[in-house]
């Protein structure tokens, strides 16, 4: 199964350098603009692609963005409080939340916030959107998430939802990233 994504990467990565050589090569317009629609709907919510810009609003109208929580990875999760499965998630998601909480900030974006209460004390910043989820984010589905890495690229895309291995994979990337940083202090010692 890696070597099948380790295939698929090399295949997309030959044919996004392809499609950046079309407005080298001196094509028509009509072609580069063409290749350019390709190469962003291949792109589209890619890891390592730079989010789909969202309006979301918390429950007081404040504005929410992304960038208010640098150097943070972002857990965004779509999802509907009405529905069995969803509220299952978000029962889950107050442990993960305890676990990672110095690393780790939870976006829930409602379906309907329509005379919603965070009766059950579900963790989080709860959010509306005047964005189109479906086109953004391609969401149909609920729950649907995704997880932001500290650069503010998509990391995770989408991922996991929080019973299906959200925890075991939060703990292998801030297993990562605590390794890098004792790397980096180490070869800052050595000097």
């Amino acid at each position: 199964m890696i070597q099948d994504g380790q295939a698929f990467l090399q295949q997309l990565t030959a044919i996004l350098k392809m499609l950046d050589q079309v407005k080298v090569a001196g094509w028509s317009s009509y072609e580069q603009k063409t290749a350019q629609l390709i190469r962003t709907k291949l792109t589209h919510l890619a890891s390592g692609t730079t989010p789909p810009k969202i309006n979301l609003k918390d429950l007081t109208g404040r504005a929410i963005r992304f960038s208010d929580y640098p150097g943070t990875y972002i857990y965004l999760h779509f999802t509907d409080p009405k529905n069995t499965t969803c509220r299952q998630h978000l029962d889950v998601l107050k442990k993960v939340s305890v676990q990672y909480k110095e690393k780790l900030i939870i976006i829930n974006v409602l379906r309907e916030s329509a005379n919603f209460k965070n009766d059950s004390g579900w963790t989080g910043i709860f959010t509306t959107t005047d964005s189109d989820q479906v086109t953004s984010y391609k969401v149909k589905t609920y729950p649907n998430s995704f997880l932001i890495g500290k650069d503010g690229k998509l990391l995770l895309s989408p991922a996991p939802n929080p019973i299906d291995g959200l925890d075991r994979q939060l703990g292998q990337i801030f297993k990562s990233d605590h390794f890098k940083e004792m790397q980096k202090t180490s070869g800052q010692n050595v000097r």
